[in-house]
């Protein structure tokens, strides 16, 4: 019966989760859509996108996949979102600082991401994740 209380998972833990299962999915499926074609995209995106190469789109695949197995783990109250940034700080595109607008959303993902080591962090910590 102890063991159920400390392993209830906090309203944070499911605020996470959903939004990280939600924006990974939705990511994944418009990078497969836009890189097959299927959908249309304006001619200001498309500029950037024919300049993304084959590896680009596997590594943003595989973040957003990365993303969505943090998001299930944490649900499943694990942890593997200091791994995940990690990654992002690792494969950060260097150009992506000459453009306002990439960089600001960059830091703003990496607080977000270090907002959350912290709090999982202090999940650990009262043993509510494994």
């Amino acid at each position: 019966m102890n063991e159920s209380k400390t392993r209830k998972r906090p309203i944070a833990v499911w605020i996470v989760s959903v939004f990280y299962i939600f924006t990974s999915t939705l990511l994944l499926l418009f990078t497969c859509l836009s890189f097959s074609g299927a959908v249309s995209i304006p001619p200001e995106e498309m500029v950037r996108l024919n300049s993304l190469t084959g590896i680009d789109y596997l590594f943003i695949i595989a973040q957003n996949c990365m993303y969505l197995a943090a998001a299930i783990a944490l649900f499943r109250l694990r942890n593997l979102f200091a791994i995940l940034l990690g990654i992002s700080i690792a494969t950060i595109e260097i150009e992506c600082f000459f453009e306002i607008e990439c960089f600001y959303a960059t830091i703003f993902d990496w607080l977000l991401l270090l907002t959350i080591c912290i709090y999982t962090w202090s999940l650990k910590q009262r043993r509510v994740l494994r």
